[in-house]
């Protein structure tokens, strides 16, 4: 997903196949933000898990679940709120990119699933966005939409090879930043107390990937370990979305409270005639 904050990312020299657009990535955001509101109750992050920290300038690559259409604009809203002076992309089929041509402007490459020639342009992209600090490559490993439940969770391969390919000291990672941090995020939509339902999001611990000679892993065991380590940040997500207490989350949207007009109608006046103020949660009747 793109940099929807306040800096106007650039895209290095190495990477004019990305032109990535300030002003279209800020009014995308807008916009995203306002149709995430309408759609659901709130946007929350557990505050257990771990948080970013928007002064760190090592190039990560944030792998989650996807679990709904939504993601996308989830993530779209997560950049601008808690990566703000990161730029970032994210992989996306080629089909939509040559259908909708202005994805490119905001960060997204198209890339061919399920072919060599499409593996092997993802590879040379990553490859130039996690050569420079302050990106972020953001992807949805599985490959298709999964259920929260669906267990164990499975990749498909090329995020081992990413991880491989930075995990080992060879003359072509010389000119790469030394350390890569990948982080799982797990992501879950539910409903809680209200009509409109939940966004609850959770990081997990940063994996910092140095190039080293020492014992290199292969891109299969790459794949295991990073698939344990979000389906363990999946399930203590779970954990905490079971429990309903918002105050375990940390607010990054409130949206739309109420039942509807009728039903908020009678409410309201009910409040009126009692002297009290109206609140429209029905988690709070």
């Amino acid at each position: 997903m793109p940099d929807i904050g306040t800096r106007s990312p650039k895209a290095p020299d190495s990477m004019e196949q990305l032109p990535v657009s300030g002003f279209l990535l800020r009014t995308f955001g807008l916009y995203t933000r306002w149709y995430l509101r309408r759609h659901f109750h709130g946007i929350r992050v557990s505050t257990s898990g771990w948080l970013p920290d928007n002064e760190n300038s090592v190039p990560k690559v944030i792998f989650l679940n996807h679990a709904s259409w939504w993601d996308p604009l989830v993530c779209l809203h997560l950049q601008r709120q808690l990566f703000a002076r990161h730029t970032a992309y994210a992989p996306i089929d080629a089909k939509a990119v040559e259908k909708y041509a202005f994805f490119r402007r905001l960060g997204f490459f198209g890339v061919e699933t399920d072919s060599p020639r499409g593996a092997a342009r993802f590879f040379r992209i990553a490859n130039q966005i996690l050569g420079q600090p302050w990106n972020i490559l953001w992807v949805t490993p599985q490959g298709h939409f999964a259920d929260v439940r669906q267990r164990p969770v499975q990749f498909k391969h090329g995020l081992g090879h990413v991880a491989s390919r930075f995990g080992r000291a060879t003359s072509l990672l010389q000119a790469q930043p030394k350390r890569i941090q990948f982080v799982p995020l797990a992501i879950e939509y539910t409903f809680w107390h209200e009509r409109l339902p939940e966004i609850l999001l959770r990081f997990g611990q940063p994996l910092d990937v140095h190039a080293t000679s020492a014992h290199p892993r292969e891109p299969e065991q790459w794949t295991r370990m990073l698939e344990q380590r979000l389906d363990a940040t999946m399930q203590s997500l779970a954990d905490e979305a079971l429990r309903r207490q918002p105050d375990e989350f940390l607010s990054l949207l409130q949206g739309r409270a109420g039942v509807g007009f009728i039903y908020d109608s009678w409410r309201r006046f009910r409040a009126l005639i009692r002297g009290k103020r109206f609140d429209p949660h029905h988690g709070r009747l």
